[in-house]
């Protein structure tokens, strides 16, 4: 594909989006052993804000399960619809806002996403994380897309969050 995804990967994400459980289930036990516990966990809402159940968001979910995670779902909150694959920061941080900032106030917080293409949704989320007190915010892509024709795609979420102290 143009994203030079292998076909599984694409799939898994597919399955992930669709809320497949197993998936969720998969996704949440490999996080499960790499985020620290003790932390909160919020997730980049879906660009549609009447799109509130999404895969990202049950992963979040099944990891609170546990007493390791504390559930952050809530605070992140999409009020106004921005255009698919929207890539300007300033819009995603205009149509999001922070709910609860009590719980996220002097928090370390793990920040999730589906699918990153550009970090603007990721980045504009965590910059309303940051302004409502969150001590750090790190940031998990589950995928990330990587078009082969377009060099200044992030080659890794390291890069994504080194533009987003630059923004």
């Amino acid at each position: 594909n143009r994203y030079g995804y292998a076909q599984w990967q694409t799939n898994f994400i597919l399955a992930l989006k669709s809320r497949a459980p197993k998936t969720i289930t998969r996704v949440a036990k490999y996080l499960s052993t790499r985020i620290t516990p003790g932390v909160g966990l919020a997730y980049v809402p879906s660009h549609d804000p009447e799109k509130t159940e999404t895969g990202i968001r049950d992963v979040v979910l099944r990891l609170s399960e546990s007493d390791d995670f504390d559930d952050l779902s809530g605070c992140v909150v999409r009020h106004s619809k921005v255009a698919k694959g929207q890539r300007n920061s300033a819009d995603i941080v205009n149509s999001v806002r922070i709910e609860c900032a009590e719980k996220i106030e002097g928090r370390n917080v793990v920040l999730l996403d589906d699918v990153i293409t550009t970090g603007s949704a990721m980045r504009g989320c965590a910059k309303l994380l940051m302004d409502a007190g969150a001590n750090d915010i790190r940031c998990v892509g589950i995928g990330q897309t990587v078009d082969q024709h377009d060099q200044t795609t992030p080659t890794s979420i390291r890069d994504i969050v080194k533009q987003s102290d630059r923004n």
